[in-house]
């Protein structure tokens, strides 16, 4: 989940140069547009969706998969959020959470060459 205001410029660039390296890159937040960045899919979630309240990082591939996940916890001061997080590597768990947020994506509004459908 990407919170609001933290798609800035330089996110959406680093977003764009991943998926030219034709890994699949997905970005979940309020009033996300469908292609947020080049080669991006946005997937828009509402405040009120339990997945607002969460931000991960999950990488999968042939050899390798791993997940970061966290969500807001109590903060320590308004300066200063604290976080529940965990780091895991078991495949099973990081292939079950990819098929969860897989199946939010809504039919994309554009083809493979970036024009609309």
């Amino acid at each position: 989940m990407v919170p609001p205001g933290q798609l800035d410029d330089q996110t959406r660039m680093a977003y764009g140069h991943i998926a030219r390296r034709g890994v699949t890159v997905t970005a979940y937040g309020p009033d996300l547009p469908p292609r947020p960045a080049p080669g991006v899919h946005g997937v828009a979630v509402p405040a009120d969706d339990p997945l607002a309240g969460e931000q991960a990082v999950i990488v999968i591939g042939n050899y390798f998969a791993a997940g970061f996940i966290a969500r807001a916890d109590e903060p320590v001061s308004p300066d200063e959020p604290r976080y529940e997080a965990v780091l895991t590597y078991d495949r099973i768990l990081i292939t079950q959470a990819v098929r969860t947020l897989i199946d939010r994506i809504p039919p994309l509004p554009y083809d493979f060459a970036g024009t609309p459908a």
